[in-house]
């Protein structure tokens, strides 16, 4: 699970980030990898570059998110994954481009 809450005024947005990975084990479903952080970019026509900082681990990143002609859905595309935050060194936990579905808030 993947969300991200955006708050914008003018051309700056702001936000957060949390990332869970659930893992089966022994046939129990359970969070094996919780990730939180902040987010900060700028507006440009339909698309957002935004960096992504994990505190915990001292480590960023970047993203490119684009709004699609259906208006429905934000992809994201990795410019720069975090090291350490995120990945630890292994594969990547988010994969390098997908769609963001809005949830119910």
């Amino acid at each position: 699970m993947f969300e991200m809450q955006l708050e914008q005024q003018g051309a700056d947005v702001q936000g957060t980030f949390l990332l869970i990975k659930v893992c089966v084990v022994e046939d129990v479903r359970s969070a094996c990898r919780i990730r939180e952080g902040f987010i900060e970019g700028t507006v440009a026509m339909d698309e957002l570059r935004i960096r992504l900082s994990i505190p915990e681990y001292d480590d960023e990143g970047a993203v490119l998110l684009t709004l699609p002609d259906d208006g429905q859905m934000l992809s994201w595309e990795e410019l720069e994954y975090p090291e350490v935050g995120l990945s630890d060194g292994g594969p990547h936990y988010l994969p390098p481009k997908f769609r963001l579905t809005p949830c119910d808030v």
